[in-house]
């Protein structure tokens, strides 16, 4: 992907890259932007832009072509979504505004940031991401149960409740642990 085109005009080789406040430009941006309720911070190495919420990583914007501008955005860890509607499961976008964490400079220094670029008369980031809610699916699941050993222990029940002779307590017994066998 590639950023905003830029025109250099008469000062050529534009250099893409990260501003110098990029905690500043993107807090602004993305006020309240947070994952697992963590605000997050940010910091550049190179052409790499991490997002960070509690010392873990969320996310990476790496330049991958500083000559043109291009791109690559890694979703590591979850950004908190708004919750949806009670009784509704619905997944909603996450807008991340980047572009006022990028800038291009001319061969004399000059440079322009993209957190406000011009498209079709109206003002909009020049960078923006758009992060996807994916709600959990439930999928049907298969188990196997693995036949285990198994120590059975009966009484033969004497109160009564079984009938009043010897024969029909036994012959109940067995019937009902027939039937608790097959289950297994």
């Amino acid at each position: 992907l590639s950023i905003h085109s830029v025109e250099s005009g008469a000062d050529e080789e534009l250099t893409y890259g990260f501003v110098s406040d990029v905690q500043g430009a993107l807090a602004g941006a993305n006020p309240s932007l947070t994952s697992h309720n963590a605000p997050l911070t940010y910091s550049v190495n190179g052409n790499t832009l991490t997002a960070e919420a509690d010392g873990n990583t969320v996310f990476t914007l790496e330049i991958t072509d500083t000559s043109t501008g291009d791109y690559t955005f890694t979703l590591v860890d979850q950004l908190d979504h708004q919750a949806p509607p009670p009784g509704e499961a619905i997944e909603n976008n996450l807008t991340l505004n980047l572009g006022a964490a990028v800038q291009a400079v001319d061969s004399d220094g000059d440079s322009v940031d993209f957190g406000a670029v011009s498209v079709n008369g109206q003002s909009v980031d020049g960078l923006r991401v758009e992060v996807a809610d994916d709600i959990p699916v439930a999928k049907e699941v298969s188990t196997t149960q693995t036949p285990q050993n198994l120590n059975l222990l009966m009484i033969l029940d004497n109160s009564g409740s079984m009938g009043s002779s010897s024969s029909s307590r036994l012959g109940e017994m067995t019937t009902a642990v027939n039937q608790m066998l097959a289950g297994i």
